[in-house]
């Protein structure tokens, strides 16, 4: 049946709701939904603010020349981050984070002012240096062989001693745009970035907290984790320790999942500002390694002041000022303000036309305020894109195969807009990345480019649809003839040679005065599948059915060999897939006689007065259906005639004689196809040798000496049918001989 429009858009959507999943999840989909889709997405949202916990000091080329040092600020004494630290300590910092590696002593009065004060305020964090470096591949190894391994280079064991904890921050640099930072680095061990030290230090203060939820997860943490956050920089320090916590949290098993409803209970303990924060930190140590940046803006979106701002008495008195600093985590660290002074800029959405960038400690204090408000981009679910992705082929499938072009182009326009104003709104309030440049720029206009090119192609595929309603009942070489000229109905009779196959089942008028006529049409629809399937898979052509009885034929120019062999093995598997078939339906079985026959016939439209019949006319179909009914005197069910078997390979036969059957005037000699396996023991050595001697003695006239033969063929095989019809046939004529001109030929009235 043709499928209407509400079935090609219901493939339509199936096909690009598949297209449109496999894109999204592969490699590829991601890194143009990421370069493009998120980009998008950003640009649509525009600047969000940021939390008001995190602050950034700007070690900027301004304060080096208020304050006349040089512009490399790693020469700056060092006593001048002493008395920075000290004031933004006045102020109330929460946490001073340095994106500034302290790598070598200067001198020594001033490094220990600065080691003392980073001592005396305790909640200090130093960057130290990530590098990849070259070594051999192993112990033992010839050298020849090397592989890339991170280095950590800590600050000066002064500061790094009087520090609270120290980690590093590495950064994918330019040309790939900045997009994701790392929590964790697994190719150093696991060790926690800068900005997740931060926020573990920040919330020192609930440890108690996070330790209920780790015996949550892992009951038996006591071992490895401190039970108190005041023993944690004492015992095994806070970078070790969150290590500690993070392989716990990947240990956690599916079966911890029944934890969550009480982890929350415990998060809720909090004040509401601090249940984020111990949101977030737990969804860095339950996450993967690293995270998707929620960008806030362009640089200096996050309150950023001068390093001599700070230092400057006068400024801390300013309300402003003072109340962004205190309890805030204070990020230290060269935020260019301008692309001249920029040392370290990283590509990013917000990177500006005039070459700005943001900055790493501008980066690194993003993504800590991501983390401490627990709202990192996160992509949407497979299950919530596939859902999307789903939404977006339908909408459109619907529209553009139900309504005309212009209304369904304007339509997919006006959904494409809703969709993108939905994820927008969504990412803006909730940080949800969906799927864009999929559903939009492939997805829509795939369907709607579908349905075009289905609509151009409409009288063409309508023809088609008509030529395969008409092949169900009629030769494909004819469907041709009649799509291109109707005349074809009275002149499109065709002479050719065809190898003709006839089946009926026995027990059939039993079973359909037994059945209902829908049980019954039941019924013969599954047999006919498998007597269809076997002839199709041999390509040959289905003529006609008449109730229980079919006809089928391998037409060609003239004798084909191949042409035969496909039908010998139709009809053997036909016997076998009949068998299966009443296997399965023991209360119902149909066995099946087949007979075969080849010769030339005509094929033809038959009939009269607006109704017509293509069909086969000639001696060769009634031969074939005689010879299909020969198998009932001899007790077969698969007989073919010399016609078909010779020339075949590959096909065992027997023999079985010569044959006047009813209504003919010439006789046929006719073989037993025989299935696979046949071939075998006792059947082996009765059909290759008794019965064919037994056969030659029946034809030179000596019928006491057959009937002997066939007497052992039968001792052999009672079952077998050739053998008692002419131990039967011998017995006929011992008492009524044939005339002394026979030939051979057994006459069959019927």
């Amino acid at each position: 049946m043709a499928m209407n429009q509400s079935g090609r858009a219901l493939v339509c959507t199936v096909l690009f709701t598949l297209v449109g999943v496999f894109l999204i999840e592969s490699p590829f989909g991601q890194m143009v939904e990421e370069r493009f889709g998120l980009a998008l997405l950003f640009r649509l949202r525009g600047v969000r603010e940021p939390p008001s916990n995190v602050v950034i000091v700007n070690v900027d080329h301004r304060s080096s020349w208020m304050l006349g040092l040089p512009k490399q600020f790693d020469r700056w004494p060092r006593l001048l981050f002493a008395r920075l630290l000290d004031r933004l300590v006045t102020a109330g910092a929460a946490v001073v984070v340095f994106d500034i590696h302290f790598a070598e002593t200067r001198d020594p009065v001033n490094d220990r002012v600065f080691a003392e004060s980073i001592r005396r305020f305790g909640r200090v964090v130093l960057c130290e240096k990530l590098v990849r470096r070259s070594g051999n591949a192993g112990p033992g190894s010839s050298g020849q062989l090397s592989a890339e391994v991170d280095e950590l280079i800590p600050p000066a064991p002064i500061f790094a001693d009087a520090a609270l904890a120290r980690a590093p921050f590495p950064i994918p640099k330019i040309p790939v745009r900045v997009s994701r930072s790392w929590t964790f680095k697994s190719s150093a061990g696991g060790i926690p970035t800068l900005p997740v030290v931060a926020l573990q230090v920040m919330a020192l203060e609930d440890y108690e907290h996070l330790y209920r939820v780790l015996r949550l997860l892992v009951p038996d943490c006591a071992a490895t984790v401190p039970s108190d956050g005041s023993e944690v920089p004492n015992t095994i320090g806070l970078v070790d320790t969150m290590r500690r916590i993070r392989s716990l949290c990947l240990q956690f098993s599916e079966s911890g999942r029944d934890a969550a409803g009480r982890i929350e209970q415990t998060v809720r303990l909090l004040p509401a500002p601090r249940q984020q924060q111990l949101r977030g930190l737990l969804a860095a140590y339950l996450g993967e390694n690293s995270i998707h940046i929620d960008f806030y803006g362009p640089p200096a979106t996050i309150p950023t002041f001068s390093y001599h701002d700070i230092l400057a008495d006068r400024n801390l008195d300013d309300p402003r000022i003072g109340a962004l600093i205190k309890d805030s985590v204070v990020f230290v660290g060269a935020a260019g303000t301008s692309w001249s002074e920029q040392q370290d800029g990283f590509y990013t959405v917000f990177s500006q036309a005039d070459g700005l960038d943001l900055s790493g400690v501008e980066l690194a204090a993003t993504v800590f305020a991501n983390l401490s408000e627990n709202r990192p981009v996160r992509q949407v679910s497979t299950a919530t894109g596939s859902g999307l992705t789903l939404a977006a082929a339908l909408t459109g499938s619907l529209a553009c195969f139900l309504l005309p072009p212009l209304p369904a182009a304007l339509l997919l326009v006006g959904c494409g807009a809703s969709y993108l104003m939905v994820v927008a709104a969504w990412f803006s309030l909730a940080g949800a990345w969906s799927p864009i440049v999929v559903p939009l720029a492939v997805l829509l206009p795939g369907v709607f480019l579908a349905a075009m090119v289905t609509r151009y192609l409409g009288a063409r595929r309508e023809r088609e649809h008509i030529e395969k309603a008409f092949r169900l009942y009629l030769p494909d070489a004819v469907v041709q003839e009649l799509s291109r000229d109707l005349s074809f109905i009275t002149t499109g009779d065709r002479t050719v040679y065809g190898v003709c196959l006839l089946s009926d089942a026995k027990n059939y008028t039993a079973l359909s005065e037994q059945l209902t006529p829908t049980e019954l049409s039941a019924l013969m629809k599954r047999y006919f599948e498998q007597l269809f399937r076997q002839v199709n898979e041999q390509e040959g052509l289905v003529c006609n059915i008449v109730g229980d009885a079919m006809f089928a034929l391998w037409p060609s120019a003239g004798p084909q060999r191949a042409l035969k062999e496909k039908a010998c093995r139709a009809a053997v598997q036909i016997q076998t897939a009949v068998q299966r078939f009443n296997r399965e339906h023991s209360d119902r079985q149909l066995p099946t006689r087949v007979g075969l026959h080849a010769g030339y016939l005509l094929m033809g439209n038959i009939g009269a007065e607006g109704h017509f019949e293509y069909a086969p006319v000639g001696d060769i179909v009634n031969t074939a259906s005689r010879i299909e009914g020969l198998n009932k005197y001899l007790g077969t069910w698969l007989i073919a005639s010399r016609e078909v078997v010779e020339g075949g390979d590959g096909i065992d036969s027997r023999y079985l004689g010569r044959f006047l059957l009813g209504g003919k005037s010439k006789s046929v000699s006719v073989f037993e196809l025989l299935p696979p396996g046949e071939l075998c023991g006792k059947r082996r050595l009765l059909i290759t040798e008794i019965f064919p001697e037994g056969l030659e003695l029946f034809l030179q006239g000596r019928w006491q000496d057959a009937a002997a033969v066939f007497e052992q063929a039968c001792a052999l095989d009672s079952k077998d049918g050739p053998s008692q019809f002419y131990l039967r046939r011998c017995a006929l004529y011992r008492q009524d001989s044939p005339p002394e001109d026979w030939e051979g030929v057994i006459r069959l009235e019927k």
